[in-house]
């Protein structure tokens, strides 16, 4: 299996489950103000894991929910299996699950893996796939972007004046995300 294969899988693999667990009770694990953690959570993340491990072994995987699960290639793949858990919950159709490889930093002796965020690497692929309406983003380094298939390009807007732009909050107090058809930047405060 190609880690493009890998990626996908795991993607549409998590994404099967959010339909099945979508617009139903869910059971909560932890919440706050702007973050939430449920059962769905933990079930798509084993999905992703599940798949990657059984396909690369020896990789190693950073999770949001489980954080570091170790390997010793020279590769590494970044997950959040439920990208939008508190939509999610709130039965708001924007979520899907996020999947990404990238290829190690050189470990130093004062910077062994894994690295702070700042030097995650250099990056070979990363796989969106967003259940709700069915769309499977993918780019590979040297290969641009598809959604579905079909090669996908930046927006060519350049004023903020004439782009959209939505908000959303972090599950950090005191931050919230502000995304126009270009960016997201994160804002404090």
């Amino acid at each position: 299996m190609t880690l493009r294969d890998t990626a996908v899988a795991a993607a549409r693999a998590a994404g099967e489950i959010q339909k099945q667990y979508y617009g139903r009770a869910l059971a909560v694990d932890a919440r706050t103000a702007h973050d939430v953690k449920l059962e769905a959570d933990r079930l798509c993340e084993q999905a992703v894991l599940d798949i990657i491990r059984a396909a690369w072994p020896d990789h190693a995987v950073l999770s949001e929910e489980a954080g570091l699960i170790g390997g010793e290639g020279d590769l590494y793949w970044l997950i959040d299996p439920l990208d939008g858990t508190v939509n999610f919950f709130h039965g708001i159709p924007y979520f899907g699950s996020s999947v990404a490889c990238y290829r190690r930093p050189e470990a130093t002796a004062d910077a062994p893996f894994p690295r702070p965020l700042a030097s995650l690497g250099e990056p070979v692929l990363g796989v969106v796939y967003i259940p709700p309406t069915d769309e499977l983003f993918v780019g590979e380094t040297g290969q641009g972007a598809t959604c579905n298939g079909q090669p996908i390009r930046p927006s060519g807007i350049t004023n903020l004046s004439e782009a959209m732009a939505t908000v959303g909050f972090g599950a950090r107090e005191g931050s919230c995300l502000l995304y126009t058809s270009d960016a997201a930047d994160e804002l404090d405060g």
